[in-house]
């Protein structure tokens, strides 16, 4: 079972995997999903009589796992193996994290990563990148960046810093900046580059 790019919300448990014997295995792959608001997100469970905890296997990678129980097996923890993914409990794996993931508005339903997210560029770096050219983010919902920002990434900025007075003439259209310096601007203080 591969389940990707999916949200999954308000249900009692997310995804559910089980198995009646040993002869019978199940591996699922979660991958750059949101499973949010439920009791339990991922579930590996054993139905009675004969289930052995090497049947199921879970792979979650670049996922949000957030509220309720993030993960949950009858057979133990070495049955689900989670990576890059943003857990609501602790939960060993490489590039795990476990902090808010910034949702826009959950209560309305709206799963989206707000700027400053951590989950935001914080995926398996192997993975492929996102629509916006980024290293993947955790969860169903790439971010896709501020809509309409007072000021693009990358933007190249013309600059003056002579220490001349040039007055408002260049705040006026038409005005000649050709002599000015141009390039990437640091609007902010705190990296030693004042």
């Amino acid at each position: 079972i591969h389940v990707r790019r999916s949200l999954i919300v308000d249900c009692t448990v997310g995804i559910s995997a089980k198995t009646t014997s040993s002869s019978t295995s199940v591996r699922v792959t979660i991958n750059q999903s949101t499973l949010t608001g439920n009791l339990t997100n991922a579930l590996a469970q054993y139905k009675p009589p004969g289930a052995v905890g090497s049947a199921i296997d879970y792979r979650i990678t670049n996922s949000v796992l957030w509220g309720g129980n993030s993960a949950h097996s009858d057979f133990g923890d070495t049955n689900l193996t989670i990576v890059y993914s943003d857990l609501a409990e602790p939960w060993a794996g490489t590039g795990n994290l476990q902090s808010d993931p910034l949702f826009v508005d959950a209560a309305g339903h709206n799963y989206h990563l707000r700027p400053g997210s951590p989950c935001i560029d914080a995926g398996d770096p192997s993975s492929p990148l996102d629509p916006d050219g980024t290293r993947a983010d955790m969860g169903a919902l790439p971010f896709a960046g501020t809509p309409n920002p007072l000021i693009p990434f990358g933007s190249v900025w013309k600059y003056l810093d002579n220490g001349s007075n040039q007055g408002t003439n260049w705040s006026q259209p038409g005005f000649d900046d050709t002599a000015w310096t141009n390039g990437p601007a640091e609007l902010g203080y705190g990296d030693g580059g004042e």
